[in-house]
C-alpha cells in the first residue's frame, strides 16, 4: 500500500499474513525495524499524500490489518527515515468503520487531551485519520479496583455542566434507539442533574497506554461519543477487567462493580444508580459488539446480557 522508497524493485512480495508475522517479530525483538512491503499493491492508497503536510519527513509505513467483518479497518504505524515513530493513520472504506474512525475524530476533537487528531477526511475510497503519537506502556490487565489515576483520568472528560436526565443528549439519543426493558433502568437517574462527558466506549486495560512519566492516556477513540453519560466508561472498565482478566461470573461482576460506583472510594452514587449505570454500560457494550457483527450467541455477549438481567440478592432495587 505505502511500500517505502528504500525497498529494492526486486523485493519478494510476501503474503499478508507472513508480512504481519515478520512485523509482531520485529515488535517483540525491539525497535529497530524490519521493512516489509508488497509492490503489487503500490499506490493503492496515498498514504503519502494524505500525510505530507503534516509528516514532511514520513518514510515508511508498518500495517496492522484489523479482524475481517463490518468494521474492519487498517491502522497504519507511520515512521521517519530515524526509525521514530511520528504518527498513526487508520483507514477504511466498510461504511460502519468509517462511521467509527469519524467518531474518534469527533471526540478528540473536543478533548483538550492526548492524543491530538491531527488530520480527518476522505483518502481513496474510503476515510482516514491522522493521531499523534503516545509513548508508553498498555497498563496492567487485571487490577481492580481501578487505580486512582483512570478515575483522574476520566474526570477529565466533561465537556458540559450538569443537566436534566431528559435534557441529556445521550439519554436522547439512547431514548430513540434501546430496548423498552433497558429505558426502565433510566428511572434510577432522574431525581439530579447530570454532567455531559466525552465517552470512550471501549474503555478496557488495553486501550489505557501509561506514559513514561506516569501519566495515563486513553487510546482508540472509536466507540466513543462527543456528548455521553458519566460513569458509562468506569463501570465499562470494571466489566472488561472481570471477564477477560479474572474470569469472574456476570454475577460477581456486577456485584462488585455496583459496591464500588456506590463507594466513597468511587463516583459514591446512590445503589439504585450505581445498578442502572452498571447495566447501561454492559448493554451499550453488548449493542457496539452487535453493530459490528458479532453474534448474540458469543460467549462474552452472552456474558454482557447476565450482568444487566443480574438482581442484587436481598437489597431493593
Amino acid at each position: 500500500m505505502c511500500p517505502p522508497p528504500s525497498v529494492n524493485p526486486d523485493a519478494i512480495a510476501l503474503p499478508p499474513k507472513l508480512r504481519r508475522l515478520l512485523y509482531r517479530i520485529r515488535v517483540a525483538l525491539g525497535p529497530s525495524p524490519i521493512i516489509i512491503a508488497n509492490r503489487k499493491k503500490s499506490g493503492s492508497i496515498d498514504i503519502k499524500g494524505f500525510v505530507r503536510e503534516i509528516f514532511p519527513e514520513f518514510s515508511w509505513a508498518a500495517f496492522s490489518v484489523g479482524v475481517p467483518g463490518k468494521a474492519q479497518k487498517i491502522t497504519a504505524q507511520l515512521w521517519n527515515d530515524r526509525n521514530q515513530v511520528i504518527g498513526y493513520l487508520k483507514y477504511s472504506s466498510k461504511p460502519i468503520a468509517c462511521d467509527r474512525i469519524a467518531r474518534e475524530y469527533a471526540v478528540l476533537s473536543q478533548l483538550n487531551v492526548q492524543p491530538r487528531p491531527l488530520k480527518f477526511g476522505p483518502l481513496s475510497k474510503g476515510t482516514a485519520l491522522v493521531i499523534e503519537p503516545i509513548p508508553g506502556k498498555h497498563i496492567s490487565c487485571g487490577t481492580l479496583p481501578p487505580e486512582p489515576q483512570i478515575l483522574t483520568l476520566l474526570d477529565q472528560y466533561a465537556i458540559a455542566k450538569p443537566v436534566p436526565l431528559n435534557e441529556h443528549p445521550w439519554v436522547q439519543s439512547f431514548q430513540q434507539t434501546a430496548d423498552p426493558i433497558a429505558l426502565k433502568w433510566l428511572d434510577a437517574l432522574g431525581n439530579r442533574p447530570w454532567p455531559i462527558v466525552a465517552l470512550h466506549g471501549d474503555f478496557s486495560p488495553w486501550n489505557l497506554l501509561r506514559s513514561p512519566d506516569d501519566k495515563i492516556f486513553a487510546i482508540d477513540w472509536e466507540y466513543g461519543v462527543a456528548e455521553g453519560f458519566p460513569y458509562l466508561d468506569l463501570a465499562y472498565y470494571i466489566l472488561q477487567v472481570a471477564y477477560w482478566c479474572l474470569e469472574w461470573s456476570p454475577t460477581q461482576a456486577f456485584e462488585y462493580a455496583v459496591e464500588f460506583l456506590s463507594s466513597p472510594s468511587g463516583p459514591n452514587l446512590t445503589l439504585a444508580e450505581a445498578k442502572a449505570i452498571v447495566r447501561l454500560s454492559a448493554y451499550q457494550g453488548y449493542q457496539f459488539m452487535l453493530e459490528d457483527g458479532h453474534s448474540i450467541e458469543e460467549k462474552p455477549q452472552y456474558w454482557r446480557s447476565k450482568v444487566w438481567e443480574h438482581e442484587l440478592c436481598n437489597i431493593s432495587n
